[in-house]
């Protein structure tokens, strides 16, 4: 018998039967793949870098939030958070610029989405070689359009394959000499 995952239940109202535009409804959107990716790129032992980072993402694009509201919403300490903000700068995940008059956190998304399919891309090239040698077992090589062994050669040439013409059997043993060893 199998593990079976186990399903999501909820004890309660998630939004507390607030409805939309009332109090007590907001809440942040931050897509799976991205939230994901933070989960997994920032170390495990790094509460306070995970936390700010997600607080961030929940932000809306132009949204102006003071430090100590960060402090309250989060519970980290002043020192934790600047620890966490500059992590998260010094590895690019955000762009933080003190000012005075204009200061800003860029949350650098454009550089999380190109990480994320850089590693889909990366991930699909694996599979794609991992499906193709289960499917062209090792000892064989592409001569022409079709792979070849040198046990393929042997059981088309028993059948007489290479009396139709279609097939260059020259060319197939030229390949198979030169890519494989004969057993």
């Amino acid at each position: 018998m199998g593990y079976v995952a186990p399903k999501i239940v909820n004890d309660g109202d998630k939004f507390d039967k607030h409805e939309k535009g009332k109090p007590g409804y907001e809440f942040c959107q931050i897509p799976n793949r991205l939230l994901s990716y933070v989960m997994t790129a920032i170390p495990g032992n790094c509460g306070n870098r995970l936390k700010l980072m997600i607080f961030l993402m929940g932000c809306g694009e132009g949204f102006e939030i003071h430090e100590k509201t960060i402090l309250k919403r989060t519970g980290m300490s002043q020192s934790a958070y600047s620890e966490a903000r500059k992590w998260l700068n010094a590895v690019g995940f955000i762009t933080y610029r003190p000012s005075t008059t204009n200061p800003t956190i860029k949350v650098n998304y454009a550089y999380m989405w190109s990480d994320i399919h850089a590693t889909e891309l990366e991930d699909y090239i694996e599979e794609q070689e991992t499906q193709q040698n289960e499917e062209f077992p090792s000892g064989s090589v592409v001569i022409g359009s079709e792979w070849w062994s040198w046990e393929k050669y042997n059981e088309m040439k028993k059948i007489g394959l290479f009396e139709d013409g279609i097939h260059n059997e020259k060319e197939i043993v030229n390949g198979l000499k030169k890519y494989l060893s004969r057993d």
